[in-house]
């Protein structure tokens, strides 16, 4: 009885992603292990910082709804959630970028270098092109965690 116990603890613990977080394996299944720590690049995409609820409520206090708003996708859900800018460009690319565009970088843009943007179903990670914004935007806003720029 003591045996059968065991093997389903064990069963539980490696199933349900815990023993392979621990270890610095992959979780088992299909979907990601979500880091409830604050590190790893689930974190990055889904975490919501004050200083990025503080900088969309900034935006939608201060942008000229004339002109496009720019940010990757993942940063357009916090520009959503707390600015209510709904309509909101995912290509932020030296090609596309509107002159007059705002561009809202998120935590993730800022601190780690990082986009986020659907493709296909799965969310892929790249470098975001913050040399190209700091050459040809003027920043408007910076908190420490997020900036603006136009």
């Amino acid at each position: 009885m003591i045996l059968v116990a065991a093997i389903f603890c064990l069963f539980f613990l490696i199933y349900s992603s815990f023993i392979p977080y621990f270890i610095g394996g992959e979780p088992i299944g299909d979907g990601d292990l979500i880091q409830l720590g604050d590190f790893g690049t689930t974190y990055e995409q889904h975490y919501v910082h004050e200083a990025e609820i503080k900088s969309a409520q900034w935006l939608s206090k201060n942008y000229n709804s004339r002109n496009l708003v720019y940010a990757d996708e993942l940063a357009s859900l916090k520009l959503l959630s707390f600015g209510r800018i709904k309509e909101v460009k995912y290509d932020i690319l030296p090609s596309t970028l509107d002159e007059n565009a705002y561009v809202y970088l998120s935590y993730a843009n800022v601190n780690k270098n990082m986009e986020s943007n659907r493709y296909k179903g799965s969310i892929i990670n790249y470098s975001f092109p913050m040399k190209f914004i700091n050459e040809n935007k003027n920043l408007i806003y910076n908190n420490g965690g997020s900036e603006l720029f136009k």
